[in-house]
């Protein structure tokens, strides 16, 4: 009984003493109301800069769904094949790509190229300007404040290391042009380009939903939205492209399978024809057997090959078909607002980390005045 008094009463004492220390806590933090004020208060203005200057940012998108895909051979014709001693194989006869595929189709390297040398309006500058032209030439580079900064405090280093390097990047530049022409050149500027635009235009499959978005940013309005559209043009322009090549191979291998099967049926045929001929008059039951042998052989002949000539009409006509391979159900509009940056929300977050601050040097300065030797702050109390 004792014990258990005495085990409430350290729990009160110990709430107690919490109370008190929060209480002092609230005290210290109100002495200290000036400092904290200033400290919140640089926070607050370094933060309305952050809003001030931090460039626009616009959103534009589209959504589309691409044709339907998988459409494979019939399990049962692949049976036949196999019986017949023919493989099939899994080919894909629609020629067409999975949707899966599509984000690595937009990272092609020949199709950022052709995006960074397109031209595109700015309001800016009231005139077009082609991508390359608008993130590396020093005529049309936008102005960060703390773009700026940054650049010559932290990348101070690469800022001298990219000075010393300079002749080397132009001695690369000029020694692309005797690169093969069957591998992709890109220069220091159109590498810069690639790696913006990488950042710029995203593409999301939705598997579930059954649909994919692309998705372009960059500082104006028209410009998102020009660039979306191009975007979206090039992907489709490119997965076409490699539909082509895919139902040639498909039309190839078909056309490959069809000609064992044409053989195979003709070799069949011969070979009934040829017992019909020579067994007019069937009197034995391994005759019958036989010849129900040699006839089940030619009949699964001719429906493979039967299958399979069907196969290849619709594989030739993927070959030369030429029509849009998506479909928008959400075209690309011109953003009226911007997505960034959320002014506001920069300055409350700035605000509340510089109280942070505050508050942790208030803590900081009185731990090292009371518990060390040092006399530093001089001015603290």
């Amino acid at each position: 009984m004792m014990d258990n008094i005495d085990k409430n009463t350290k729990a009160t004492s110990t709430i107690e003493e919490d109370e008190i220390n929060l209480v002092e806590l609230f005290k210290r933090l109100w002495q200290k109301r000036r400092f904290l004020f200033i400290i919140t208060g640089c926070f607050f203005a370094l933060g309305l800069l952050v809003a001030i200057f931090t460039p626009k940012e616009y959103n534009a998108s589209c959504v589309f769904v691409p044709q339907g895909y998988n459409k494979n051979i019939s399990g049962s014709i692949k049976s036949m094949a196999a019986m017949a001693g023919l493989s099939i194989g899994n080919s894909n006869t629609s020629g067409d790509i999975s949707p899966d595929v599509y984000p690595q189709v937009m990272e092609n390297v020949d199709l950022k190229k052709e995006l960074i040398n397109s031209e595109f309006y700015f309001k800016k500058f009231d005139k077009k300007l082609t991508l390359l032209d608008y993130y590396t030439n020093k005529e049309y580079k936008q102005f960060s404040l703390f773009g700026t900064l940054r650049k010559y405090t932290l990348g101070l280093p690469g800022v001298i290391l990219k000075a010393f390097s300079k002749d080397k990047y132009k001695k690369n530049d000029t020694f692309n042009s005797f690169y093969s022409p069957s591998y992709v050149n890109l220069t220091s500027k159109e590498n810069i380009g690639v790696g913006i635009m990488n950042n710029n235009v995203k593409i999301n499959v939705v598997i579930q939903g059954g649909y994919i978005s692309l998705t372009a940013k960059m500082p104006e309005a028209i410009a998102a939205a020009e660039v979306a559209g191009t975007a979206f043009d090039l992907l489709q322009k490119y997965v076409t492209k490699f539909r082509l090549e895919k139902a040639k191979s498909d039309y190839n291998y078909i056309k490959a399978r069809c000609d064992e099967a044409e053989a195979d049926y003709s070799a069949k045929q011969s070979a009934y024809a040829h017992y019909l001929d020579a067994n007019r008059v069937v009197s034995t039951a391994i005759a019958m057997t036989k010849k129900e042998k040699l006839e089940r052989e030619y009949d699964l002949a001719n429906t493979i090959y039967n299958e399979l000539s069907r196969q290849l009409m619709n594989a030739e006509l993927k070959v030369t078909e030429d029509t849009p391979i998506l479909t928008v159900i959400k075209p690309v509009v011109v953003p009226q607002k911007a997505s960034k940056p959320q002014r506001l929300k920069i300055v409350i977050l700035w605000t509340f980390f510089g109280l942070i601050v505050g508050w942790g040097l208030v803590f900081g300065f009185d731990y090292i005045k009371n518990n060390t030797q040092l006399n530093w702050p001089k001015r603290w109390s």
